[in-house]
């Protein structure tokens, strides 16, 4: 990976969802509630550290790596391919405005069918 590439990672969390006291399964499962998606990157740390070895000998150290995540929460949201586009965009623009020196995504996710699709936003 080079210091301008970045790891990233999407998936769905499990929603949100309004609950009483000590509720049923029956109660629970099937309920509708809030949406979040959640993206995770990590790059290549790019300042490049010393570290002494020994007292008279000086080696740089092995890279050092840096994480983001983002969340985007969604109300009523199916959790469609359209759902997973756009919150994906939002995400992605947020990490594209905060680390500008990022030039290339790797993208990974799950095997869903939400994921799965041809279609990428353009950031």
């Amino acid at each position: 990976m080079n210091n301008d590439d970045a790891f990233c990672t999407f998936d769905w969390g499990q929603k949100i969802l309004p609950q009483e006291y000590r509720e049923g399964q029956n109660a629970y499962f099937g309920k509708k509630g809030m949406s979040v998606l959640v993206g995770s990157f990590a790059w290549k740390d790019s300042t490049t550290k010393l570290s002494n070895t020994a007292i008279t000998t000086t080696s740089l150290s092995p890279p050092t790596y840096s994480t983001e995540s983002y969340i985007v929460a969604i109300t009523d949201a199916a959790q469609t391919e359209l759902d997973t586009l756009s919150a994906g965009e939002i995400i992605t623009k947020q990490f594209k405005t905060d680390y500008p020196h990022i030039k290339k995504l790797h993208k990974r996710t799950d095997n869903a069918g939400n994921f799965s699709s041809h279609a990428t936003p353009e950031v």
